[in-house]
């Protein structure tokens, strides 16, 4: 099997492999409940306050103010770690569903739990930053001797021509050597989604035989290096 290092922490199988999609079921809120003192109660009550904003594939473009479950966004929030940006949903307001992104999750300074989230109408083609997930590092002979991958990105913009977006997208790490930069032709992009406006000089990571920084050729110099040349 595959080793695999999921830099989005999330518990979901890591797979490049477009999910099931869920459902989010949502409340209608007036424009009188608004405002914090609403936006307190309702989180005391496991409420979070948001919009459901942008076109849709059907040409609706309406705002619609919302109120969703915390219990369900948490849920969705281990899940899917950092993917849960790039995941497309349903969201059920009433008898009225679409298709959607979350945006703006907006969490707690102190607890990092959620306070608010606002949803995007999905499309395909609209541009997503989808995370990466490097796998075989155990086929990577200075990884495999204790060496470092130095992650520069983690994530890459995409567009998508499906109704729904890859979890993560695998990079190949066979093969990679000691200095070598890890870019696009390292990763494996599903038939129907593509970079988006990605410069072919992209960096993901760099592979180093030691891990000592401030040293010559060590995580400081590597960072300078890519910066220089992004």
């Amino acid at each position: 099997m595959a080793l695999v290092r999921d830099y989005g922490k999330s518990d979901a199988v890591v797979g490049d492999a477009p999910m099931e999609i869920q459902t989010i079921q949502a409340t209608a809120r007036t424009p009188q409940e608004t405002g914090s003192r609403y936006s307190q109660r309702a989180r005391e009550k496991g409420h979070l306050p948001g919009v459901l904003y942008g076109p849709g594939v059907d040409g609706d473009k309406e705002r619609h103010l919302i109120t969703v479950e915390r219990r369900e966004i948490e849920k969705q929030m281990r899940r899917l770690g950092d993917s849960i940006a790039s995941t497309v949903f349903d969201l059920q307001l009433g008898q009225y569903k679409q298709r959607v992104l979350i945006r703006d999750l907006d969490r707690d300074p102190g607890t990092a739990l959620p306070i608010a989230v606002n949803f995007l109408r999905y499309r395909p083609g609209y541009p997503v930053e989808v995370p990466v997930c490097f796998v075989n590092e155990d086929l990577c002979l200075p990884l495999k001797r204790g060496g470092m991958l130095l992650s520069i990105n983690r994530f890459i913009r995409v567009s998508c021509e499906g109704e729904t977006l890859p979890e993560m997208l695998l990079v190949d790490m066979t093969g990679v050597r000691n200095n070598q930069k890890v870019g696009l032709e390292r990763v494996h992009f599903p038939s129907n989604v593509q970079p988006y406006e990605v410069s072919e000089s992209f960096v993901l990571g760099v592979v180093k035989g030691k891990n000592v920084a401030g040293t010559p050729g060590g995580p400081d110099a590597v960072a300078d290096e890519v910066a220089a040349t992004a």
